[in-house]
């Protein structure tokens, strides 16, 4: 069956209703020679025919020499084909109101030109936010950098203080002296956790969360964000239950919706965050765990509700929000099986109500720190990059009766390693060093000594999860800043469980 050539008719038809905007200019007179639906629709003209209008007309002075400068003179040889393009270019729609365009031409043998113009002004504002989101991203990567580093500092401060305290030395007012320190590390680590949160990339690490104790810890942060203008008002139930999810992406959530008032309140307001177990889900309810935030600002209309969970959707003037924050929101609560309801008017401020499934509490979930552990009398070769840290580090194992054997990196551990004819029962290791990471030393050592067991140390709860040889049977995680109790705590419960797994084969 022969192919049936296009007539003019078809010709005709196509450039009519082509998904592009198509124009053809005589370069003579630069008129309008045709133009197709699409590009009517594009500059808004009333009018169903451009055809005959000067070119003038349709761009700006500056555009018009940039279109004459590309196409004229029409160098020999180059007649026909896909010539050129203009990008970041602009039109002038008949509105009188300029849109950015980009433009592409192609000179036809006749002495015509066609054009091709496409709205650029949607990319324009995904580059923005791209660029928005970019630099998110990049005071992410800071933030997490300085928490990680201040949790170093943390570590040793906490480490003696917390030493100093068990010895019974000195009076009641260094004792109370003491208590306040500790107090205030506790506090400061509550809000490096609150940045790595951010900064984080992690797998999702879903666990059994107390939601009313992770509002309640998120509280001193949330009144950073939100400043001294708005009056926040956190309302915990004590018993509105668990649920099941990550920690670090429920504190996202929390946090971008206070986020999202505080911005809705620019001249001050109040702002109220409830918890409490609710039982919702219409003809066959179920029981969850309700996070409410509510706020007194400007509130929405119907329009803006239906898409404000949209990607890159935002109210917010250019270059002051990604339109990330809800849709981040949205994605989050329903990964872990919950909704969202919103309820607003224009001026009477906005409620989210997020609902997520309430679970049985696992029976280890927010167990208590052990005040002293009990000792050992195992050989441990400890491996941590920073002097203050491992100082601590060592003081607190030694004072438990273990034997150290202490090195600044990889390639010092692996030397003083081969010098010890003895046994050793643990590496303690801090996950990011200088020349070798913590995931590589373990598995070289491991190698040589199948039976040593491996603690993981860092400011970093993610660099572990990042690491395959994290994940071997034996090995363990200990987040800085720790006290001196948690750490003999994580030995002595690895090692003990080392024993009875060996025991039992």
């Amino acid at each position: 069956m022969s192919v049936r050539p296009i007539t003019v008719r078809d010709a005709t038809l196509f450039f009519d209703k082509a998904p592009a905007a198509l124009l053809v200019v005589d370069t003579n007179t630069f008129r309008v020679v045709a133009a197709n639906r699409k590009m009517t629709a594009f500059f808004g003209d009333p009018d169903p025919q451009l055809t005959g209008c000067y070119l003038s007309e349709l761009l700006p002075p500056a555009e018009l020499q940039r279109f004459i400068d590309a196409v004229l003179p029409n160098p020999a040889g180059l007649s026909i084909g896909l010539d050129g393009e203009i990008a970041n270019s602009s039109v002038r729609l008949s509105s009188g109101t300029v849109r950015e365009a980009d433009f592409t031409y192609s000179r036809l043998p006749s002495g015509l030109v066609a054009m091709a113009i496409q709205d650029s002004s949607a990319r324009g504002h995904l580059e923005e936010q791209l660029r928005q989101s970019q630099k998110m991203e990049a005071l992410g990567m800071l933030a997490g950098g300085i928490a990680h580093d201040f949790n170093n500092l943390l570590t040793i401060i906490s480490g003696y203080s917390q030493m100093l305290q068990l010895s019974n030395a000195g009076g009641e007012l260094d004792r109370t002296a003491l208590k306040e320190v500790l107090k205030a590390c506790e506090h400061a680590a509550g809000l490096t956790a609150q940045l790595l949160a951010f900064s984080r990339r992690t797998p999702v690490q879903p666990q059994a969360i107390d939601l009313s104790r992770l509002v309640d810890r998120t509280a001193l942060l949330l009144r950073r964000l939100i400043g001294e203008q708005i009056d926040l008002r956190i309302t915990s139930e004590p018993d509105a239950g668990f649920i099941y999810a990550d920690p670090g992406q429920i504190q996202q959530v929390i946090l971008n919706l206070a986020i999202n008032a505080r911005d809705a309140m620019p001249q001050g307001g109040s702002l109220a965050i409830r918890t409490r177990s609710a039982s919702h889900g219409g003809s066959q309810p179920r029981i969850f765990v309700l996070l409410e935030v509510s706020d007194t600002g400007s509130g929405m209309d119907e329009e803006t509700r239906s898409r404000l969970f949209e990607p890159f959707f935002t109210t917010k003037p250019a270059g002051s929000g990604t339109g990330l924050g809800l849709a981040t929101v949205a994605r989050i609560v329903k990964q872990f099986g919950g909704s969202i309801e919103v309820a607003s008017q224009p001026g009477r401020g906005a409620t989210f109500r997020v609902y997520l499934p309430r679970v049985e509490s696992s029976s280890d979930e927010l167990k208590a720190e052990k005040p002293d552990a009990v000792g050992g009398h195992e050989t441990i070769l400890l491996v941590e990059d920073d002097e203050g840290v491992r100082s601590m580090t060592r003081a607190a194992l030694e004072r438990r009766g273990y034997t150290v054997i202490a090195a600044s990196g990889g390639k010092e551990a692996l030397a003083a390693e081969s010098r010890h004819t003895g046994p050793i029962s643990m590496l303690i290791t801090d996950m990011i060093m200088p020349g070798m990471n913590g995931g590589d030393l373990a598995k070289l050592l491991r190698e040589r000594r199948p039976a040593m067991a491996v603690l993981y140390v860092s400011g970093y709860p993610s660099d572990t999860l990042d690491d395959p040889a994290a994940l071997q049977s034996g090995t363990s995680f200990l987040a800085k800043p720790f006290t001196p109790a948690a750490l003999t705590a994580a030995v002595r419960d690895v090692l003990d469980h080392r024993k009875e797994n060996a025991a039992g084969k």
